[in-house]
């Protein structure tokens, strides 16, 4: 009987730790695509700034290239969160 209560109890907190892990999970999810999308912004409004400032100061080539990689994250970036958003309320789900 004893075995019986100690599996009973070991089972019920196992069935209401997994519901917390899976809680904490979709919280750091949300969380880390909140700073991936703050980060990736960052550093393609930097990226077009510092092209634009080389373009304009004679380094054509350098500028260009900077300039055409920071519309290409920005369209990465900003379109991987708008499909996020899309598939999220389409499946009904938080992502």
């Amino acid at each position: 009987m004893k075995l019986f209560v100690f599996l009973v109890v070991g089972v019920v907190c196992l069935g209401i730790s997994d519901v917390a892990l899976a809680r904490d999970a979709v919280e750091m999810g949300v969380t880390a695509q909140a700073y991936f999308l703050r980060i990736g912004v960052a550093t393609v409004g930097i990226g077009i700034t510092i092209g634009g400032i080389l373009y304009s100061l004679g380094l054509g080539l350098w500028g260009r290239i900077l300039l055409v990689n920071g519309g290409i994250g920005a369209v990465i970036i900003l379109g991987i969160a708008a499909v996020l958003k899309i598939l999220s309320a389409i499946t009904g789900t938080s992502l």
